[in-house]
């Protein structure tokens, strides 16, 4: 039965899968294939287990073991729920009053269009944007009408928080930025390893509520201000949310802070929302693809 189920999401015939086979890099199982193939076993096998279980190195019978022991789920780090409270709002309003717009607009020249697309939409969306620079999260959210801006949760990567390598020092700092950024900013982490199906039923959690989500689907800054590759859990996300997405483009931060360098200089940074795109029927490789070429495809003259 589970060689049958590894066939059916990779696509693989069935006499071409050996114990010793690894399932990503020999099988091509995707991170879109390893939350299909967890579902699959839990559902056939009444399992309760995380995405986290399917790594670079897990083989077929690593996988079969799993399923003999019956192992319990490994739950990822706690979700915090509570910056979305009416305290949580309150303390960023006096944070972005007090400390991040006076900073942000010391340094940044704001430029804003395509707002006019947002006239029609509730909450939620999810807002996508291209990643350049530490600076793109304020230049959205100074972009946004406050009403859109303190009801949007956005998604960090959860191993910028929690690297696996690090000094005590750097652990530290980190550790500063994850309890700052939860709380002051409502940033929560995503995991690009595993542990990703957490983060989507804390996801559909904010959605259930009415609260926004923005996303940079890159993964990673850009070092230039080219749009990279989507990442292909994007496609899960809009596909299990069912939420309008709102493509936003951002230019110019490649000269303010890119990437590499350790302190920004001063220049004028626009940034353009885009019109809403829904998503009934298609696959989220297809969604994927579809989001891509909107956010890339931004300028500010066609915004509107």
């Amino acid at each position: 039965m589970l060689i049958t189920l590894i066939a059916g999401v990779t696509g693989c015939p069935a006499g071409d899968i050996r114990e010793d086979s690894l399932l990503v890099a020999e099988l091509g199982l995707t991170s879109i294939g390893r939350l299909e193939l967890v579902t699959c076993l839990e559902q056939e096998f009444r399992l309760d287990l995380e995405d986290s279980v399917i790594d670079q190195n897990t083989k077929v019978a690593d996988l079969r073991q799993v399923i003999k022991r019956r192992d319990l789920v490994k739950r990822g780090r706690s979700l915090r729920f509570w910056t979305n409270s009416q305290a949580a709002r309150t303390l960023r309003k006096l944070g972005d009053l007090l400390i991040h717009y006076p900073l942000f607009r010391y340094w940044v020249t704001l430029q804003t269009s395509g707002i006019e697309n947002l006239s029609t939409l509730k909450s939620p969306v999810m807002f996508i944007a291209n990643h350049i620079s530490y600076f793109d999260y304020p230049a959205i959210m100074f972009s946004l009408p406050a009403k859109w801006r303190y009801n949007v949760a956005t998604a960090a990567w959860e191993e910028f928080f929690f690297p696996a390598s690090a000094s005590v020092p750097m652990k530290i700092w980190k550790r500063f930025t994850y309890e700052y950024g939860t709380a002051v900013l409502n940033l929560f982490p995503l995991p690009q390893s595993g542990g990703f199906r957490e983060a989507l039923y804390f996801m559909g959690r904010l959605a259930d509520k009415d609260l926004s989500i923005l996303l940079f689907p890159e993964g990673r800054r850009s070092q230039d201000g080219r749009l990279l590759p989507f990442q292909q859990g994007l496609g899960i996300m809009v596909k299990e949310l069912y939420v309008p997405v709102v493509p936003v483009k951002i230019s110019g931060m490649e000269n303010v802070f890119p990437r590499g360098t350790g302190w920004p200089k001063r220049g004028k940074v626009t940034v353009v929302f885009g019109k809403p795109l829904y998503f009934t029927q298609e696959s989220p490789a297809e969604i994927v693809e579809i989001a891509r070429a909107a956010v890339e495809g931004l300028q500010p003259e066609n915004a509107a």
